[in-house]
């Protein structure tokens, strides 16, 4: 399905209309317009190899504790890793890091070692609090203990809570939309607050 406009039948259940539920391939359809950012999870487990992955589906769940929550396929290699170990590493990647996303997203671990790959390079640290290495050059790096786990249909919820973790406030984050890579754009302003300082030399 082309990622043009919703259909009018899941329009007019979206917006509350009296049209049939949209069928599978339609909602496919629709989780296409969800943007989001993407996470490397990065994982170990005693006696198996590291393992890195690209997953879209991770998010802060709470403050305090600070827990972070991140769904995976129940068949992955990532999540047989992160079942034995109880740990995984959170590393939000920047918009300089698609060929890095690339390379932990379109191979299985099952397959082979992906933390051989070149993109990889040079590009790990051992993690602070956590046997699973970490990625450099991130967004944000958190590693995470498993707190509980959330049978999900095909996928589990692991809720990690955060050990250890930096932020990098020089890197821009990753936006990942209708099946493409986007860097973030212009800031808006909020109604009501200040808008944002014009850099030097522009206009």
């Amino acid at each position: 399905m082309s990622d043009g406009p919703l259909s009018p039948a899941v329009d007019a259940q979206v917006t509350g209309g009296s049209q049939p539920a949209p069928a599978a391939a339609e909602k496919l359809s629709m989780y296409k317009f969800f943007p989001s950012s993407i996470s490397v999870i990065t994982s170990w487990a005693e006696g198996q190899r590291e393992n890195a992955m690209a997953c879209e589906w991770t998010m802060n769940i709470s403050y305090q504790p600070f827990l972070i929550l991140s769904l995976i396929e129940t068949g992955d290699y990532t999540h047989q890793l992160i079942g034995e170990s109880g740990q995984f590493g959170v590393n939000i990647a920047s918009a300089d890091q698609t060929e890095i996303v690339n390379a932990v997203g379109r191979s299985s671990g099952w397959n082979g070692p992906k933390m051989e790959n070149p993109a990889l390079t040079g590009k790990t640290y051992p993690g602070r609090k956590i046997k699973a290495p970490m990625l450099r050059g991130c967004v944000l790096n958190l590693e995470c203990v498993v707190e509980k786990t959330i049978p999900m249909g095909d996928y589990t919820g692991f809720v990690g809570r955060v050990v250890a973790g930096r932020a990098n406030s020089s890197a821009t984050p990753l936006v990942y939309f209708q099946g493409k890579y986007f860097r973030m754009g212009d800031l808006i302003p909020k109604p009501g607050s200040e808008a944002p300082v014009t850099p030097a030399g522009g206009a």
